[in-house]
């Protein structure tokens, strides 16, 4: 639900006009902003614990999400200075690009948490176990642990969707596929062409290689107790393993439907089925002790962001249907508002959730997680 409501915030600020200038070239601006805010806004909210989880999570992800689409169009612009580049000279310019944007947004995570501790005056301690006591209101010291957090997270979910398109990316240039093509949902082009199934092969391959790395480095759990960065890494490639799953079943669906509407709603449904059945088979293995409960929150973390993002997907493409459909009867002077009908969906859609999110769903899931053998109690009783 928070990501449904930050990207229908993102979609809103980005459909807005400010003297005649679209925001979508001001991405950059508003990433750096909204970064900025994250504690501009939450430490007054820091006496509920509530309030403040709600506004950390929301601003987090629309913060990430603004970076995605500056950083996107940094990356169109690489692929445009290098559209007459051989394929692997192509591939290593992107992942040097990653690398650089990577490098960056950890550079503004430490020095936000630097210039947070400085000016809070809390000394450098271990990230302590405190949090998971959920007071009603946050001390000093939690404050920054979360907010920290937070800043991780939007760097965790910017760094591994770049990451996911970069492999996407590279994969459809080493199948002879122009990329700047197929982004927009013009898939007859990959049908047509006997490279298709050599691209979903290797997508495949990549997408299963991946959640083999992420479960040998989900057998180091004492490990990641011990070392709170390594955690950071861990919670990165999960997020990459949700992406690129999407993406692998949104192109399996393109086996059969044309339809960018249509492959996204069924894209949606199909990685839904997949998450809740992953999330039985990892609860099993779980109560059997045969993963550790840190490997399973993990996995439980992926699988459930991999359904979210993909239904946020879905409804945007849906939304836009929408949009096309009712544009005609202009509700909305266009001289102060570019896509308005696109920003009056994404206002409903927050104005629709949040609530319920807030006073039903946000309450339980900041609740500490039983023990593992008190549920198995709970249920054999």
């Amino acid at each position: 639900m928070a990501i449904f409501m930050a990207l229908s915030i993102e979609h809103a600020e980005l459909g807005l006009v400010v003297n005649g200038f679209h925001m979508k070239k001001l991405c950059t601006v508003l990433f750096l902003l909204h970064w900025v805010l994250i504690p501009v806004i939450t430490w007054p909210l820091r006496g509920s614990h509530v309030n403040f989880a709600a506004a950390v999570h929301v601003l987090a992800h629309v913060t990430a999400f603004l970076g995605i689409c500056a950083c996107n169009q940094l990356f169109a612009v690489v692929r445009a200075a290098t559209s007459g580049f051989s394929p692997v000279v192509v591939i290593g310019i992107q992942f040097l690009l990653l690398l650089k944007l990577a490098i960056a947004a950890r550079v503004v995570v430490l020095l936000t948490s630097k210039f947070l501790r400085r000016q809070i005056n809390v000394p450098d301690e271990p990230h302590a176990q405190h949090v998971e006591a959920h007071h009603s209101s946050l001390t000093e010291a939690e404050y920054l642990e979360e907010v920290e957090e937070a800043n991780i997270e939007a760097a965790c979910i910017l760094v591994s969707y770049l990451a996911k398109n970069w492999i996407v990316s590279s994969l459809l240039l080493w199948c002879q596929f122009d990329y700047g093509k197929l982004s927009e949902g013009d898939v007859m082009l990959m049908k047509q062409s006997e490279g298709f199934l050599l691209f979903i092969t290797y997508l495949s391959a990549a997408t299963l290689a991946i959640y083999g790395i992420l479960a040998i480095l989900q057998g180091a759990a004492p490990y990641i107790l011990q070392n709170h960065g390594y955690k950071h890494y861990l919670t990165l490639l999960n997020f990459t393993t949700a992406w690129t799953s999407a993406a692998l079943i949104k192109w399996l669906v393109c086996f059969f439907l044309v339809e960018e509407t249509c492959i996204r709603v069924t894209g949606a449904v199909f990685c839904t089925i997949l998450g809740c059945l992953l999330l039985i088979v990892v609860d099993k293995l779980a109560d059997f002790s045969l993963i550790g409960e840190p490997e399973a929150e993990a996995l439980v973390r992926t699988f459930g962001f991999m359904i979210g993002c993909s239904w946020e997907k879905a409804f945007a493409a849906a939304s836009h249907e929408i949009v096309h459909h009712l544009s005609r009867w202009d509700l909305v002077n266009h001289e102060f508002f570019d896509n308005e009908d696109q920003v009056l969906i994404s206002i409903v859609t927050v104005l629709v959730i949040l609530p319920g999110w807030r006073y039903l769903v946000l309450p339980k899931a900041l609740q500490p997680t039983p023990p593992r053998s008190t549920k198995e109690k709970h249920a054999e009783s």
